[in-house]
């Protein structure tokens, strides 16, 4: 069994710490503050309490298919992300719903696993229109000499504004002539 000991130094053990002439003088107990003021909030009537039950129920109905739409659109956002200029209807009930708007397919849930979905969108059908919706963003080019106003690229840090410019291929870029197209041209 071992035994505690202490170590002190010598001429330490005799020594007061305390002066015993000295009357302690303990403060009295202060008393607890009070207790703060209770705040009670207003009792009044809620204000859907005075609607009718079918228009709460009609607002519901409203606020959860807003709600679904956001869930399908988080879940299935992923799976749509490579037909980024289609129109996608959230709004249709299902996982497995083809959502794209202006197809033969819309609305229809002919596949039963999200790997067939994922296939189905992938087909000819759907890139196929996807890049017809691309196409009709792109405006056509000018036929006039001067570079249109759609190939101007905003400044980038590899081509500041001050050092980018557009100029014909008919004149010589370094050594080499080039052909008759505009160019975009970066004097870095």
């Amino acid at each position: 069994m071992a035994t505690l000991s202490t170590c002190t130094p010598r001429g330490l053990a005799s020594y007061k710490f305390w002066d015993d002439s000295d009357e302690i003088v303990w403060p009295e107990t202060a008393s607890l503050p009070p207790p703060p003021p209770q705040v009670v909030a207003p009792v009044e009537q809620e204000p859907w309490a005075s609607k009718p039950w079918k228009e709460l129920q009609a607002r519901t109905d409203t606020k959860v298919k807003r709600a679904a739409e956001a869930a399908r659109e988080h879940l299935l956002g992923g799976v749509y992300a490579h037909l980024p200029h289609s129109e996608l209807d959230w709004s249709l009930d299902g996982v497995y719903t083809c959502r794209v708007v202006g197809l033969p397919c819309y609305g229809k849930s002919g596949v039963r696993l999200m790997q067939a979905l994922i296939k189905h969108l992938n087909n000819q059908t759907h890139l196929k229109h996807e890049a017809e919706i691309a196409v009709a963003w792109v405006e056509p080019p000018s036929s006039s000499s001067q570079p249109s106003p759609s190939l101007h690229q905003p400044p980038t840090p590899i081509a500041p504004a001050a050092e980018t410019e557009f100029m014909e291929v008919d004149e010589r870029v370094g050594s080499r002539k080039s052909h008759r197209h505009l160019v975009f041209c970066c004097y870095c």
